[in-house]
């Protein structure tokens, strides 16, 4: 059998598996609440000429940031807000050995305010991937992760209705 609890000497939730006459405990970090003041984040690059676009916005949701991404080859980009203020840009360090991220590895990243600001980040793209932004303690962004889609779509991602869906474009 399977139950949460909360502890609040973990303060997490924990999921207790009773198997038999033994049990085990899997702890789930608790989440944190996104930080104050902080402005809406977006991928910028090639793929959208370097500007803000909803569709390339980040979702905040218990402990980091999330963007569902179609995409296909290498890609250059940044995150920022929609100002490109030095604070909420981030990328590649200036002395980083490489800009590129590797599939399901964290990528340390810097913001713009950085000595020799926040240089691009690299990906090679193959259909739908996650990018992950992970804050640091500050509620900086720290490390950016991409990898196969795992973050579930927003509900106004998924278009269902049927006039909607019978539109088409004929130019």
């Amino acid at each position: 059998t399977a139950t949460m609890r909360t502890l609040s000497s973990l303060g997490a939730t924990v999921l207790v598996l009773t198997l038999g006459a033994s049990s085990a405990v899997a702890q789930t970090p608790a989440c944190v609440p996104q930080p104050t003041g902080t402005p809406t984040l977006y991928m910028l690059g090639g793929m959208n000429g370097w500007s803000a676009r909803d569709e390339y916005a980040f979702t905040y949701s218990c402990n980091a940031y999330y963007l569902n991404v179609e995409l296909i080859g290498r890609a250059e980009f940044k995150v920022s807000d929609n100002k490109w203020s030095n604070s909420s840009t981030y990328g590649s360090p200036a002395n980083a050995h490489t800009n590129v991220l590797k599939p399901g590895q964290p990528f340390q990243a810097v913001d713009g305010d950085a000595a020799g600001g926040a240089g691009n980040l690299g990906f090679a793209f193959s259909g739908t991937h996650t990018v992950k932004l992970i804050p640091g303690p500050s509620g900086k962004i720290a490390q950016v992760v991409i990898g196969p889609k795992t973050f579930p779509a927003k509900p106004g991602d998924v278009v269902t209705d049927p006039v909607a869906l019978s539109l088409a474009y004929d130019s």
